[in-house]
C-alpha cells in the first residue's frame, strides 16, 4: 500500500512540475522572459569621454560626445555597431559635439540594440591618431 501511494504522489506531482515546466518554456519562447527587456539602457566610453546623449534609430544614429580628456581633438572615424561615418570634427576640451550617422540598419524598431562604438581621432597637439571605444545598449525608437 505505500508503494501504490509514493507512485501516486510522485505522479500527481510530476504532472504538475511538466506543466509549469511547458508555461516557463512557452513565455521564454514567445520572448515575454527575454533579459535584454530588463537591461538598463547605458553608452559608454573609454575614461576622459563622455557619451551625453544618444538616440538609435532603424536607419539611423545620433551621438553627442563630450571631450573630458585634457586635450583638443579631431574626430575623423565614429562607428556604431555596424553603422559607420567619417568626419573632420573638433571637440575642444571640456567641449561636447553632436554626430549624426545615416542610411544605417540597425534593426526593427522597439528591439533591443548592442553596439560597440569605435571612435577614430586625431590629437591637435601631437597629430598623433587614436581610438576611443565604447559600448551603447538600448532600444531602438
Amino acid at each position: 500500500m505505500k508503494g501504490q501511494a509514493a507512485t501516486e504522489f510522485l505522479m500527481t506531482y510530476g504532472w504538475a512540475l511538466l506543466v509549469v515546466l511547458i508555461a516557463i518554456s512557452a513565455l521564454a519562447y514567445f520572448g515575454v522572459m527575454s533579459p535584454s527587456k530588463f537591461l538598463p539602457e547605458k553608452c559608454m566610453l573609454s575614461p576622459g569621454y563622455q557619451c551625453v546623449d544618444y538616440i538609435i534609430t532603424t536607419n539611423s544614429s545620433k551621438m553627442i560626445v563630450k571631450n573630458g580628456a585634457g586635450e583638443n581633438i579631431l574626430v575623423t572615424n565614429l562607428k556604431i555597431g555596424e553603422c559607420e561615418g567619417n568626419f573632420s570634427t573638433q571637440i575642444d576640451n571640456g567641449k561636447q559635439e553632436e554626430f549624426s550617422l545615416t542610411d544605417c540598419n540597425n534593426g526593427i524598431k522597439d528591439s533591443s540594440f548592442r553596439g560597440d562604438i569605435s571612435i577614430t581621432y586625431i590629437n591637435v597637439i601631437s597629430n598623433f591618431t587614436k581610438e576611443i571605444t565604447g559600448e551603447v545598449v538600448t532600444k531602438i525608437n
